[in-house]
This record gives structure tokens, sequence and C-alpha cells, in this order.
């Protein structure tokens, strides 16, 4: 089972992120793969993998497999349920 993970605020910067990915590399997280993803549409970002970069547009998965596409400078879109 896998689930999505929120970042807090807090840990998107500063110290607390030094300490966030301290804690990601010790539970086996490569940071050069995983990292805190764009802003969504409820102003929260979670951990997501990087899969490609195509011009303009940035391919991302959430922890729990679904997939988008980003833009820079626009907000993250949430994945849509069956």
């Amino acid at each position: 089972m896998s689930a999505r993970v929120f970042i807090h605020p807090r840990c998107w910067d500063g110290p607390a992120f030094g300490a966030l990915a301290a804690t990601l590399e010790e539970r086996g997280f490569d940071l050069s793969v995983i990292k805190i993803g764009p802003r969504g549409t409820h102003n929260r970002r979670e951990l997501v993998r990087e899969l490609s970069f195509a011009g303009a547009y940035t391919r991302y998965e959430r922890m729990d497999g679904t997939q988008f596409q980003h833009r820079m400078g626009e907000v993250a879109p949430e994945p849509e349920f069956a």
C-alpha cells in the first residue's frame, strides 16, 4: 500500500529541510530522485519523484503512484479519483 506524503511548510526550506533530508536518507530514500514537489491547489507540497523533463513541463510521480505534469509557475493538479 502507498500513500501521498505531504510535507509541513516549515520543512520546505531552511534548517527543518535539513532535518527532513537527513531523515529521508536514513530511511533509504535517494534525494537525487525524491524531492518536494510543486505547490498544489490547497497550497500543499508533497514528496514526488521527477520522472522526466520535456520543454516547459516536468512529469512527476506522487508516492501513491499517480503521475502529473507541471509547468513552472502553475499550480500542481490534484489527482482525479475514480
